[in-house]
């Protein structure tokens, strides 16, 4: 960058709810950038009027003009048209409106309520990209100047010339980002040392050759005819592009290709010049995995187990079937775990994992929703036998000892058992009843399993009407004392 001058780069958090503004303001205080916010899409496109945003999370449900109008309307505008936007959504999480979203010019979508994590990690990649980029256009800046003074005077031309070649070799050679440049046919002319470190090619076998070279199959021939489309509409275009090593590992890039023109206004080079994400992704992976699997054991954790739950009982509505719901808990297991250590107990939810799932087929979901409960959720059931079958070998398989840093340990299990839609139109109901018929199992003596019924409900009703009214009857003075005397019939005596 020029003499004390840095590279600030500005964020726009647009949301039509200040709250929402205000979290996010505070959560981008932990980067490196200027923030502003709009509360509407009219105020969002006034703002990148009056500043240069590198980034821009905005929200789609907004009343007037929603985030995907106003992404439309920016990428219409060659002063906008290549911010960066990441949409930010509470209610549209279909893949329908992911697409939707990309097609409007969106570089990525998060769902609220929005990670901290993965908002950091996604932003700071996306302004480190920016300030490159900044960067490596200041310098293409300086050559164009130098070019356009060559024109002007041929002594001054030379020297500028020599200068300017001097300085986009040095760019060319330490750049960080891989660079590539093509002629009109998409042959290679030049790469630099970053292209040879990411790719593993050296310049003698990529140059002459075209970019296919390093495709890797991830995309349909549809992902590069649309690369080509905005190429053509507009002389660049960026995005996700998965590439294949010389070694044959596939990896992530981010890639970013312009159109350079010559004197005569047609196409004379192409420059691509892109960053490996592999690390980005892997993180992004790994952050996903430890919100929605359990730890200890590597189960679907709760989360997890309702979303798929969700998700079921809406196939099931679309295609009629039924779906089963085991709630199960371990008998005993806090003596052990009091008993043995919470190693122990720790073994012990470990192996029980493992004996649940080789109880059920693929397609079932065995989860841990917390402590000792598990659940197993079962989709085509075609009658109640099924499910019992299946409650009877876990019981069957958890009733075995377990052996725990060198002692055993019997447990067991009590399972309360429902079905969608007999019992519940919804995910949630259908884990409330089968919680509560797996208490009915407990109260039968534990190491079995009960139906759940509707008489389950009516009697924690009359336990929560029965709760209240205690808890108020002192107060409202409803109490009244009976004194019973107990006579000794053989003494006498009181």
């Amino acid at each position: 960058m020029r003499d004390g001058q840095t590279f600030c780069p500005k964020i726009l958090v647009v949301d039509d709810l200040s709250a929402n503004i205000v979290a996010l303001k505070r959560l981008l205080a932990k980067v490196d950038a200027e923030c502003h916010a709009a509360t509407s899409g009219n105020d969002a496109l006034a703002a990148t009027l009056e500043h240069q945003f590198s980034l821009i999370l905005l929200d789609v449900n907004m009343p007037g003009m929603d985030g995907y109008e106003v992404a439309e309307l920016l990428r219409g505008e060659e002063r906008t048209c290549d911010i960066p936007i990441i949409f930010m959504t509470a209610a549209y999480k279909d893949e329908v409106h992911r697409l939707r979203g990309y097609d409007a010019g969106a570089v990525d979508y998060i769902e609220k309520p929005i990670s901290e994590v993965v908002l950091l990690s996604k932003v700071r990649v996306f302004i480190d990209l920016q300030r490159s980029r900044a960067e490596l256009q200041y310098y293409l800046s300086l050559i164009e100047e130098a070019n356009q003074r060559l024109n002007e005077e041929i002594e001054v031309r030379r020297k500028s010339e020599a200068d300017s070649q001097r300085l986009a070799g040095t760019v060319f050679a330490t750049s960080a980002e891989g660079i590539v440049i093509t002629d009109s046919h998409t042959r290679v002319v030049a790469v630099n040392p970053a292209f040879i470190r990411i790719t593993g090619y050296e310049a003698a076998e990529i140059i002459g050759q075209t970019p296919q070279l390093l495709k890797s199959g991830y995309h349909d021939e549809g992902f590069y005819a649309g690369m080509w489309e905005a190429l053509a509409a507009s002389g660049r275009w960026q995005g996700e592009i998965w590439n294949r090593r010389k070694n044959g590992d596939i990896y992530p890039q981010w890639l970013s290709i312009a159109a350079i023109h010559g004197a005569d206004g047609q196409v004379d080079k192409f420059v691509g010049t892109f960053s490996d994400i592999t690390q980005r992704k892997r993180a992004e992976e790994q952050i996903w995995r430890q919100a929605n699997y359990d730890i200890l054991t590597g189960l679907p954790n709760r989360a997890l187990f309702l979303d798929r739950l969700q998700r079921a009982v809406a196939d099931a509505r679309r295609d009629p079937q039924r779906i089963a719901l085991l709630f199960v808990d371990l008998d005993n297991f806090k003596l052990v775990n009091d008993t043995r250590g919470h190693s122990a107990g720790d073994a012990l939810l470990q192996e029980a994992s493992r004996r649940l799932s080789a109880c059920v087929r693929d397609s079932d979901t065995v989860s841990r929703l917390g402590g000792d409960e598990f659940t197993i959720m079962l989709k085509g059931v075609v009658d109640e036998s099924d499910a019992a079958v299946v409650a009877e070998k876990v019981i069957a398989a958890l009733s075995r000892p377990f052996r725990l840093e060198g002692h055993q340990a019997i447990v067991g299990a009590s399972i309360g058992i429902t079905y969608f839609p007999d019992d519940a139109e919804d995910g949630e109901a259908l884990l409330r009843n089968a919680d509560m018929a797996m208490y009915r199992a407990k109260e039968m003596g534990r190491k079995t399993y009960a139906f759940y019924t509707n008489d389950m409900n009516e009697r924690v009703q009359k336990l929560a009407v029965l709760g209240n009214e205690l808890r108020n009857a002192i107060e409202r003075n409803e109490f009244e004392v009976y004194y019973q005397p107990i006579y000794n019939a053989r003494h006498m005596t009181l």
